[in-house]
């Protein structure tokens, strides 16, 4: 036996009992995976209480094949079904000059209507997943679903627009019976099972409201939702930018830590050098010009001149600028969530919002308008004598004699500011030589040919002796 058999001698068994709903579920199950089963239509046109269905399910059966034994019933069947009463025509009014003047609101269009889908539940009984969110009972195995059943919504799931399934949607939630726990439509009175009253049962199964981003798209427990981001700053990309400067900052800063870090090596002093200088300053008489005159010096001339500026205003000037701004121009309905009805069919939530646009106005303002103004000091030209560096006596070799110097200085010169510099000449492993310069007292305590550990950078060039 086929599964599409399996299903329709479930059907029959549920109609025989009553359970037309569960009948019908069944019934939709099989022409779901097979739309040309003539036994199915056939069914379903005994099973439906709705006549428009049922003249449908018959003229389906006839054109598939009116040769079959349910072809040729479904043909009885339909010669058998009375024709609707003729109705005569009522008398036709008469003619409405047309108002010519628009209806009111005429372009204004009616606010469009939340959609709603169906949605899909798992049977925890036989594992069937994805049933449909109209039926009841698991098709497969017949269990009907409980309070606890999770609907959820598939990201492909259609609008619907058959009116019979709209009004079984809006109708309400299902309520579940308080003896046998079978889950029944809202406008099902007594219990599809048992037959208990809904007055006398109180549960129902639960109607809830998701954002978005929380509506489940399987039978899993959602995930936990993460708390939200923060709102992007004015700027768009600043994030953005500040999050790549901060990657390249720590990559060139781990980059020159790791070049810097000092590494040891022994090394050889193969020689040595030092530089000894001293400058010479001599006493020049000298002409200089400020707003003072120093003492010791000696007043040549004197003048008036522009110190600096002071910023006076002289009065206004009327001017146009263009100013953008933004002015709310209505609002606008979007989709915000989706609502569980708890019936297996969900229901879009909308939300207003407002709707801005950028308008550019011109305005007129007053603009300061500033004078600068000179004032006026006075500076003197004076000489005075200074002390000047006329030029630097230097000494050096490549021996261990370091000295400074020697100098003859005329009456109105002078030694200035005295330099040395003492080097040592290393040479590595790799008989490569390097010059690094070293305190006078190092520089005396070292020998010729003596081994040393010496701190190298990334690239073996001597920092210090160790």
């Amino acid at each position: 036996m086929s599964n599409a058999d399996m299903f329709l001698d479930m059907a029959r068994t549920a109609h025989v009992k009553g359970q037309t709903e569960q009948a019908l579920s069944l019934i939709d199950r099989v022409l779901y995976t097979e739309p040309n089963n003539q036994a199915a239509w056939l069914l379903l046109a005994e099973t439906t209480p709705d006549p428009a269905r049922r003249t449908q399910a018959y003229e389906r059966v006839v054109a598939i094949n009116p040769q079959t034994a349910a072809g040729k019933q479904a043909v009885a069947a339909l010669q058998a079904t009375p024709a609707p009463p003729a109705t005569s025509a009522p008398p036709a009014a008469p003619a409405v000059p047309a108002d010519p003047r628009p209806p009111a609101n005429a372009d204004s269009a009616a606010p469009k209507q939340p959609a709603v889908r169906e949605g899909r539940w798992d049977c925890r009984y036989c594992g069937s997943k994805g049933v449909r969110g109209r039926d009841i009972a698991c098709p497969a195995c017949g269990h009907v679903r409980d309070k606890e059943v999770r609907f959820y919504l598939p990201e492909e799931a259609d609008e619907v627009l058959d009116a019979a399934l709209l009004q079984r949607a809006k109708a309400g939630v299902d309520w579940l019976c308080a003896f046998c726990g079978t889950s029944n439509v809202a406008t099902a009175e007594q219990c599809r099972q048992c037959g208990a009253s809904k007055a006398e049962s109180n549960q129902h199964q639960a109607e809830k409201t998701y954002t978005l981003d929380q509506v489940p798209r399987s039978a899993k427990a959602p995930k936990p939702t993460p708390a939200p981001a923060p709102p992007p700053s004015k700027s768009g990309g600043c994030g953005s930018v500040v999050a790549i400067a901060a990657v390249l900052l720590l990559f060139f800063v781990g980059l020159g830590a790791w070049l810097l870090w000092p590494r040891s090596s022994e090394m050889a002093i193969t020689g040595y050098s030092w530089e000894r200088t001293i400058a010479i300053e001599e006493l020049q008489t000298v002409t200089e010009e400020g707003w003072e005159i120093p003492a010791g010096g000696r007043r040549l001339s004197e003048r008036q001149a522009v110190y600096g500026y002071n910023q006076v205003l002289t009065g206004y000037e009327t001017r146009t600028r263009n100013v953008s701004e933004q002015v709310q121009v209505g609002t606008e309905t979007y989709t915000c969530g989706q609502r569980d009805l708890g019936n297996g069919f969900f229901e879009e939530v909308q939300c207003d919002r407002p709707v801005y646009e950028t308008r550019t106005r011109s305005e007129t303002y007053e603009e300061p308008i500033y004078q600068a103004v000179p004032i006026m000091r006075t500076s003197y030209t004076y000489e005075i004598d200074r002390w000047r560096v006329v030029t630097t006596r230097r000494v050096g070799g490549s021996n261990r004699r370091a000295e400074w110097p020697t100098l003859n200085l005329r009456d109105n010169q002078r030694a200035g500011t005295r330099t040395e510099q003492y080097i040592v000449v290393l040479e590595d492993g790799n008989r490569r030589r390097y010059e690094l310069e070293v305190s006078q007292a190092q520089w005396e305590a070292l020998r010729e040919g003596q081994r040393v550990e010496v701190q190298t950078d990334a690239f073996g060039k001597p920092i210090s002796i160790e």
